[in-house]
């Protein structure tokens, strides 16, 4: 039933791909500045610099999967037909706005600090996440209580740290390949 136009006699399919080098990583002695990509995307249509855009621009999906992931839990889908698959990541992704909201809701109406910082500091989303969690299920329903505890364990900014990319697959699951093919067919 697919289309297998682009195949030839033999079953095959030729197409071109390319190894990139970019420079991403500018910090002096920094271990590995030029990871490779492999792209498919022709040379005439798409510079270094092109890629290198695209991949920026790409890291913050990367991170709002991050946070879908580990802030929602849905590094652990407990599901096993299809449906309830489907129907376990969207009651997630609904939890996850819904705690977007929450957590804008605490930076609007931070309580005044009883001292300046000495650093920037924002909210620690996951912890925000699980009391916004608790809250939802009325395990308490103190709003005062929810802000308090929230900017109480926020985490500080700080200047300059840089964190290496880590560039091998971790073995911990094969879910978030799951979830993208639920969502690329779909």
């Amino acid at each position: 039933g697919k289309d297998k136009s682009c195949l030839d006699a033999n079953g095959e399919c030729n197409f071109t791909i390319r190894l990139v080098k970019l420079h991403t990583d500018t910090r002096p002695g920094a271990p590995e500045p030029y990871p490779y990509f492999i792209t498919s995307l022709p040379e005439s249509e798409f510079s270094i610099e092109d890629i290198r855009d695209l991949y920026k621009s790409r890291w913050s999906v990367e991170t709002g999967f991050l946070e879908l992931k580990y802030s929602t839990g849905l590094q652990a889908i407990h599901a096993r037909k299809m449906d309830a698959v489907k129907q376990e990541i969207w009651a997630r992704l609904t939890f996850c706005n819904l705690c977007s909201t929450g957590v804008t809701y605490c930076e609007i109406h931070q309580p005044a600090p009883r001292k300046q910082p000495k650093r920037k500091t924002v909210l620690n989303r996951k912890f925000a996440f699980e009391l916004l969690r608790k809250f939802f299920n009325y395990e308490f329903q103190d709003e005062e209580y929810l802000l308090r505890q929230i900017w109480k364990h926020k985490s500080q900014v700080k200047e300059g740290r840089y964190f290496d990319r880590h560039t091998q697959r971790k073995p911990d699951s094969n879910q978030h390949q799951l979830m993208q093919i639920i969502f690329l067919y779909n």
